[in-house]
């Protein structure tokens, strides 16, 4: 009857992919039932009535739970391993506020922490690395054990890296500055500057200005400490000593104590171009007196906050050898400076003439902003004629 009849079926090979486990057994996956890695896995799981989920493993990298299993057939025999879920909680280092956004690796995978902080990820078992970075700040590392359990909770403290920085100040918000920097262009050398802190260095404007100088913090006896911040070409970073501040607690979901980041301030180095506006009390003060909580949290996740300015001067020399400093801006021509001068010296009956690179100026709109970074001016009590 065969060789009268058409051809019988009598069976069919199914495509398959083998696995070995740890203890050496081997199983087959049949791909057509189990098309993708997460579904063998579960199939996996639940056919060895195991208590910890399975993972596969081609030559040492654990596979994507959506990668199908066809490109595995006829290829290396895959790993099953088991798994472990990793729950990392970000927070601050001072007052252990949620942190979000933070970009997290374990093996081959990856999360990003949510708004309590919290970051989910599934991992080998076995010793891995943890990695971690807060965007804008720089990214650390700490070794990991992973366990095959379902549950393994770790809480990771975020240090503060703070950035210090200048803005010639416009009429523009700092968004309008941030996203046109040709902005910063308009304004002349001698314009007034805004001093901004921030714990983002993508924040930092393209053409803001290096200053130097120190921030002051409180320590943990309460007495104010200060970490200097070094000058660079574009921008600059301070990582104030955590161990050593006095750190905010945490009672019942409110902190017990001020976030220690409150009392931050800017002090810029002292130099004889620029006088130092400080906002007093400060934006960050005033912030968490209003809002409590940490402050720390909302520079992580916020704008950047203005902390002063620095005012232009140009220093001059009295007839008596005294050195003043005369603001720009409130006293901007030769004229108004010379009334101010005369009050700074009453000593003095004969008119005050100034002198500039060794000629006197006798154009009373002669404009200060003209000798700004220059040398000093120096006055000269001229004869009554």
């Amino acid at each position: 009857m065969l060789k009268e009849s058409k051809p019988v079926l009598v069976g069919a090979m199914r495509p398959v992919v083998l696995v070995r486990f740890p203890d050496l057994n081997v199983l087959h996956v049949d791909i057509l039932d189990y098309p993708t890695v997460e579904a063998a896995s579960q199939y996996l799981t639940k056919h060895l009535q195991a208590d910890v989920p399975f993972g596969l493993q081609l030559d040492g990298r654990l596979l994507d739970g959506a990668d199908e299993l066809h490109l595995c057939h006829r290829g290396s025999m895959l790993e099953a391993v088991a798994l472990g879920r990793v729950d990392a909680r970000f927070q601050t280092c001072c007052c252990r506020a949620p942190v979000a956004n933070v970009d997290v690796q374990v093996a081959h995978f990856t999360a990003k922490s949510n708004a309590n902080g919290q970051a989910v990820l599934i991992a080998p078992q076995g010793f891995h690395v943890l990695g971690w970075n807060h965007p804008g700040s720089p990214y650390k590392e700490m070794p990991l054990n992973v366990e095959a359990s379902m549950e393994q909770r770790l809480d990771v403290p975020i240090e503060p890296w703070l950035y210090v920085y200048a803005v010639k100040m416009t009429s523009k918000t700092w968004l309008d500055v941030y996203c046109d920097a040709v902005a910063l262009d308009e304004d002349a050398s001698s314009q007034e500057q805004q001093v901004w802190i921030c714990s983002d260095r993508r924040q930092v404007p393209e053409k803001a200005e290096p200053i130097r100088g120190f921030v002051h913090y409180q320590g943990h006896d309460g007495v104010e400490e200060k970490e200097e911040f070094p000058c660079v070409n574009h921008e600059f970073a301070v990582k104030l000593p955590i161990e050593g501040m006095h750190t905010g607690g945490v009672h019942q979901g409110r902190t017990a104590a001020p976030c220690p980041f409150a009392s931050i301030r800017v002090e810029p180095a002292k130099n004889t171009d620029y006088v130092w506006h400080p906002i007093n009390p400060s934006t960050l003060a005033n912030r968490t007196g209003m809002q409590g909580g940490c402050e720390l949290a909302r520079l992580l996740h916020n704008r950047p906050v203005e902390m002063g300015t620095l005012r232009p001067v140009v220093q001059v020399q009295g007839p008596n050898g005294r050195m003043v400093q005369v603001d720009i801006q409130d006293y901007p021509t030769v004229g108004d400076a010379r009334s101010m001068l005369h009050k700074e010296f009453p000593g003095f009956k004969e008119p005050l003439s100034l002198q500039f690179n060794g000629r006197l100026i006798e154009d009373d709109s002669f404009r200060l902003s003209q000798a700004h970074g220059g040398v000093t001016i120096t006055t000269v009590a001229m004869p009554s004629r």
